[in-house]
């Protein structure tokens, strides 16, 4: 599982992180996030655009990648 690998490097690195993923509605939402727990169905992460603790579903993330400095998720 590539996607899980990749997340759980990030949170090893402590850095923030930029994922595309489908939302309950089925709607595809990116968001920039802090990791604190990734397992192999969920990801448990600070959303900075919701200012909270969000868990979010593996399957549903389609891609993840540093966030990039100064830039707007």
């Amino acid at each position: 599982m590539p996607m899980l690998r990749d997340l759980q490097r990030y949170l090893a690195r402590r850095q923030p992180v930029d994922i595309v993923y489908i939302d309950r509605a089925g709607q595809l939402t990116q968001r920039r996030v802090r990791l604190l727990r990734v397992d192999a169905a969920h990801v448990r992460a600070y959303c900075y655009e919701r200012r909270a603790v969000r868990t979010f579903n593996l399957a549903k993330i389609l891609a993840a990648m540093p966030a990039r400095e100064g830039g707007a998720a």
